[in-house]
Protein backbone atom coordinates (compact mmCIF):
# COMPACT_ATOMS: atom_id res chain seq x y z
CA UNK A 1 0.00 0.00 0.00
CA UNK A 2 1.04 3.60 -0.64
CA UNK A 3 1.18 6.49 2.21
CA UNK A 4 -2.52 7.61 1.35
CA UNK A 5 -4.07 4.16 1.58
CA UNK A 6 -2.23 3.71 4.81
CA UNK A 7 -4.06 6.56 6.16
CA UNK A 8 -7.39 5.50 5.04
CA UNK A 9 -6.84 2.40 6.22
CA UNK A 10 -5.27 4.20 9.78
CA UNK A 11 -8.38 6.24 9.96
CA UNK A 12 -11.22 3.19 9.49
CA UNK A 13 -9.49 0.93 11.56
CA UNK A 14 -8.85 3.45 14.42
CA UNK A 15 -12.47 4.54 14.17
CA UNK A 16 -13.22 0.72 14.54
CA UNK A 17 -10.86 0.13 17.24
CA UNK A 18 -11.52 3.45 19.75
CA UNK A 19 -15.51 2.48 19.49
CA UNK A 20 -15.42 -0.84 20.11
CA UNK A 21 -13.46 -0.06 23.71
CA UNK A 22 -15.93 2.58 23.75
CA UNK A 23 -18.63 -0.25 23.67
CA UNK A 24 -16.76 -2.40 26.19
CA UNK A 25 -15.65 -0.23 29.07
CA UNK A 26 -18.74 2.78 28.57
CA UNK A 27 -18.56 3.16 32.21
CA UNK A 28 -14.72 4.44 32.52
CA UNK A 29 -15.44 8.03 31.91
CA UNK A 30 -12.33 10.02 34.19
CA UNK A 31 -8.73 9.01 35.08
CA UNK A 32 -5.49 7.38 33.60
CA UNK A 33 -7.33 4.17 31.92
CA UNK A 34 -10.05 6.67 30.56
CA UNK A 35 -6.91 8.73 28.70
CA UNK A 36 -5.66 5.41 27.21
CA UNK A 37 -8.72 3.70 26.14
CA UNK A 38 -10.93 6.31 25.20
CA UNK A 39 -8.74 8.61 23.73
CA UNK A 40 -11.26 10.69 21.17
CA UNK A 41 -14.27 10.75 24.25
CA UNK A 42 -17.91 9.47 23.09
CA UNK A 43 -17.76 8.17 19.45
CA UNK A 44 -19.82 10.53 17.17
CA UNK A 45 -21.66 8.65 15.14
CA UNK A 46 -24.82 9.73 12.57
CA UNK A 47 -27.18 9.01 15.10
CA UNK A 48 -25.44 10.45 17.98
CA UNK A 49 -24.44 13.85 15.54
CA UNK A 50 -28.39 14.47 14.51
CA UNK A 51 -30.23 13.43 18.06
CA UNK A 52 -27.90 15.75 19.89
CA UNK A 53 -29.24 18.66 17.65
CA UNK A 54 -25.46 18.30 16.03
CA UNK A 55 -24.01 19.99 19.12
CA UNK A 56 -20.18 19.28 19.90
CA UNK A 57 -19.41 18.25 23.10
CA UNK A 58 -16.94 20.58 25.08
CA UNK A 59 -13.94 22.18 23.37
CA UNK A 60 -11.66 19.74 25.19
CA UNK A 61 -13.32 16.55 23.40
CA UNK A 62 -13.26 18.49 19.99
CA UNK A 63 -9.31 19.37 20.56
CA UNK A 64 -8.66 15.35 21.57
CA UNK A 65 -10.35 14.21 18.01
CA UNK A 66 -8.34 16.69 16.10
CA UNK A 67 -5.18 15.77 17.93
CA UNK A 68 -5.71 12.48 17.23
CA UNK A 69 -6.61 11.86 13.86
CA UNK A 70 -3.99 14.52 13.13
CA UNK A 71 -1.26 12.33 14.81
CA UNK A 72 -2.62 8.96 13.11
CA UNK A 73 -2.89 10.26 9.42
CA UNK A 74 0.46 11.56 9.92
CA UNK A 75 2.20 8.59 11.30
CA UNK A 76 0.21 5.85 9.31
CA UNK A 77 3.45 5.65 7.34
CA UNK A 78 5.99 5.80 10.19
CA UNK A 79 6.94 2.28 9.86
CA UNK A 80 8.34 2.46 6.26
CA UNK A 81 9.94 5.90 7.01
CA UNK A 82 11.88 4.59 10.39
CA UNK A 83 13.22 1.90 7.79
CA UNK A 84 17.03 2.95 6.14
CA UNK A 85 16.87 2.22 2.32
CA UNK A 86 19.89 2.51 1.07
CA UNK A 87 23.38 3.24 2.63
CA UNK A 88 23.95 7.29 4.47
CA UNK A 89 19.54 7.41 4.94
CA UNK A 90 18.63 7.72 8.89
CA UNK A 91 16.45 5.03 9.89
CA UNK A 92 16.82 1.61 11.15
CA UNK A 93 18.82 -0.98 9.01
CA UNK A 94 17.56 -4.22 8.06
CA UNK A 95 15.17 -5.73 5.59
CA UNK A 96 11.84 -4.18 4.44
CA UNK A 97 9.34 -4.81 6.42
CA UNK A 98 11.60 -6.31 9.30
CA UNK A 99 11.85 -4.68 12.78
CA UNK A 100 9.41 -1.77 12.18
CA UNK A 101 6.69 -4.29 11.11
CA UNK A 102 7.28 -6.49 13.65
CA UNK A 103 5.19 -7.63 16.94
CA UNK A 104 8.66 -5.94 18.95
CA UNK A 105 8.47 -2.88 17.62
CA UNK A 106 4.44 -2.38 19.19
CA UNK A 107 6.08 -4.01 22.42
CA UNK A 108 8.47 -1.77 22.17
CA UNK A 109 6.31 1.74 21.87
CA UNK A 110 4.20 0.57 24.89
CA UNK A 111 7.34 -0.07 27.05
CA UNK A 112 8.34 3.08 26.01
CA UNK A 113 5.20 5.04 26.60
CA UNK A 114 4.70 3.14 29.59
CA UNK A 115 8.55 4.42 30.77
CA UNK A 116 7.58 7.99 30.17
CA UNK A 117 4.77 8.26 31.88
CA UNK A 118 7.03 6.62 35.23
CA UNK A 119 9.84 9.05 34.40
CA UNK A 120 8.27 12.10 33.32
CA UNK A 121 5.58 11.53 36.42
CA UNK A 122 8.75 11.28 38.98
CA UNK A 123 10.31 14.27 37.55
CA UNK A 124 6.90 16.20 37.95
CA UNK A 125 6.53 15.16 41.69
CA UNK A 126 10.52 16.24 42.39
CA UNK A 127 9.85 19.46 41.25
CA UNK A 128 6.83 20.06 42.51
CA UNK A 129 5.48 20.99 38.79
CA UNK A 130 1.71 20.43 38.25
CA UNK A 131 1.12 18.85 34.98
CA UNK A 132 -2.32 20.40 33.81
CA UNK A 133 -5.03 17.50 33.30
CA UNK A 134 -5.98 18.85 29.41
CA UNK A 135 -2.02 18.69 28.89
CA UNK A 136 -2.12 15.18 29.98
CA UNK A 137 -4.93 14.23 28.33
CA UNK A 138 -3.68 16.02 25.09
CA UNK A 139 -0.36 13.89 25.31
CA UNK A 140 -1.93 10.44 25.83
CA UNK A 141 -4.07 10.85 23.01
CA UNK A 142 -1.37 11.64 20.73
CA UNK A 143 0.66 8.32 22.10
CA UNK A 144 -2.18 6.08 21.31
CA UNK A 145 -2.94 7.70 17.92
CA UNK A 146 0.99 6.89 17.51
CA UNK A 147 0.29 3.44 18.76
CA UNK A 148 -2.93 2.45 16.27
CA UNK A 149 -1.21 4.52 13.40
CA UNK A 150 1.73 2.23 13.43
CA UNK A 151 -0.30 -0.71 14.24
CA UNK A 152 -2.74 -0.40 11.11
CA UNK A 153 -0.10 0.08 8.81
CA UNK A 154 1.05 -3.52 10.21
CA UNK A 155 -2.11 -4.89 9.75
CA UNK A 156 -2.05 -3.76 6.28
CA UNK A 157 1.03 -4.76 4.83
CA UNK A 158 0.13 -8.01 5.89
CA UNK A 159 -2.56 -8.32 3.74
CA UNK A 160 -0.05 -8.17 1.04
CA UNK A 161 1.33 -11.25 -0.74
CA UNK A 162 4.80 -9.95 0.61
CA UNK A 163 2.98 -9.70 4.13
CA UNK A 164 5.68 -8.33 7.39
CA UNK A 165 8.42 -10.18 9.37
CA UNK A 166 5.81 -10.03 12.59
CA UNK A 167 8.24 -12.06 14.77
CA UNK A 168 11.21 -10.34 14.17
CA UNK A 169 14.12 -11.17 14.70
CA UNK A 170 12.72 -13.93 12.74
CA UNK A 171 13.05 -13.63 9.47
CA UNK A 172 9.65 -15.47 8.31
CA UNK A 173 7.21 -13.72 6.37
CA UNK A 174 3.89 -13.69 6.99
CA UNK A 175 0.05 -12.25 6.73
CA UNK A 176 -3.31 -11.83 8.33
CA UNK A 177 -4.87 -14.33 5.55
CA UNK A 178 -3.52 -17.46 3.44
CA UNK A 179 -1.10 -15.91 0.30
CA UNK A 180 -3.45 -17.00 -2.14
CA UNK A 181 -5.58 -14.89 -1.05
CA UNK A 182 -3.58 -11.79 -0.05
CA UNK A 183 -2.54 -8.68 -2.83
CA UNK A 184 0.46 -7.51 -4.51
CA UNK A 185 1.14 -3.33 -4.54
CA UNK A 186 0.27 -3.39 -7.82
CA UNK A 187 -2.55 -5.13 -8.43
CA UNK A 188 -5.78 -3.44 -7.60
CA UNK A 189 -5.94 -5.68 -4.05
CA UNK A 190 -5.12 -2.38 -2.20
CA UNK A 191 -7.55 -0.36 -4.16
CA UNK A 192 -10.48 -2.90 -3.23
CA UNK A 193 -9.81 -3.46 0.24
CA UNK A 194 -9.55 0.49 0.83
CA UNK A 195 -12.85 1.50 -0.33
CA UNK A 196 -14.28 -1.72 0.79
CA UNK A 197 -13.14 -0.47 4.47
CA UNK A 198 -14.26 3.09 3.68
CA UNK A 199 -17.59 1.31 2.53
CA UNK A 200 -18.17 -1.13 5.46
CA UNK A 201 -17.00 2.01 8.14
CA UNK A 202 -19.44 4.58 6.48
CA UNK A 203 -22.38 2.05 6.89
CA UNK A 204 -21.32 1.54 10.52
CA UNK A 205 -21.26 4.91 11.12
CA UNK A 206 -24.46 5.95 9.43
CA UNK A 207 -26.25 2.98 11.79
CA UNK A 208 -24.58 4.01 14.40
CA UNK A 209 -22.23 1.23 15.28
CA UNK A 210 -18.33 3.03 15.05
CA UNK A 211 -18.11 6.95 15.20
CA UNK A 212 -15.09 8.92 15.56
Amino acid sequence: MNGLDHKGFAVAGAMTVTSLMYDITPKLQSGSAANVLHPTGIPWTWPYLIHSGLRLDSIETVVMKVVFYLVLIQLASLPDRLERRKTGDFGIPGKHRGCTHSCFFLAFLILLGVMISVLGWQFLVAHHILLDPVMTRVLTTGAVALFLAVMMHILADSMTKMGVRALWPDESLMGVLPQDMRFTNTSAGPSLVLWGMYFLAGTLFALGVIGF
